[in-house]
């Protein structure tokens, strides 16, 4: 498979290349003209600091003694060579599993609880019991309201935001109106408190909707 890597902005292939990690050690001793040019990025750099500390291409170019040019055509076979490796199923092994309970209580108290074998994950609407941490919690039942995955490299780390209470498919129903109707953001709609969700709801869709 091959895709229009002209298309693709350099700074973003390198972003992605350092975010691949060790799964691209697939690509090394196979006699590759990049060969040097990828252990340079899959060792020297992390993703977490790439805005900060990653050089510029020019600098990239030089610190690799090669042509602009050069560099162009070897990170965009690096990319294109990752690309097949996704294709094909190749590219990634998964390893580890982390599951994390994201819990949102009383008065905005929240913890978190990660779990490294989880044999079911709840699902949306679902109610949780957490009776291990009732008392610091104030309450040991929840409801999931929301699960997002991250698939990494080698792991796929799973987060299940709980709520306080039960769920109610009503309110869902106009918080997802909200977001899609962009009045607020889906981060914004996870980080503010249900009664601040309920005075968006009632002053943009003008709706009397109360929880209480």
């Amino acid at each position: 498979m091959k895709d229009k890597d002209d298309t693709i902005p350099l700074k973003s292939i390198i972003k992605d290349i350092i975010c691949l990690e060790k799964s691209l050690i697939k690509l090394l001793e196979k006699g590759k003209p990049y060969e040097k040019l990828l252990k340079h990025l899959m060792f020297k750099y992390y993703a977490e600091d790439y805005e900060t500390s990653f050089p510029s291409i020019s600098e990239l170019a030089k610190k690799m003694n090669m042509s602009l040019s050069t560099l162009k055509k070897q990170l965009q076979q690096i990319h294109s060579d990752a690309l097949l490796l996704a294709y094909d199923g190749d590219l990634f092994s998964i390893k580890k599993f982390k599951y994390v309970f994201y819990i949102k209580s009383w008065r905005d108290k929240t913890m978190h609880v990660t779990y490294h074998n989880l044999p079911n994950v709840p699902r949306v609407g679902e109610t949780v019991d957490m009776p291990c941490f009732s008392g610091y919690l104030g309450s040991s039942s929840f409801y999931v309201e929301s699960i997002n995955y991250e698939y990494f490299s080698d792991e796929i780390v799973t987060t299940i935001y709980l709520k306080i209470g039960s769920f109610n498919q009503y309110f869902k129903l106009k918080k997802d109106e909200v977001i899609f109707k962009r009045i607020i953001s889906p981060f914004e709609s996870i980080s503010i408190t249900d009664y601040q969700m309920e005075k968006v709801i009632q002053d943009h869709l003008h709706d009397k909707f109360s929880l209480y």
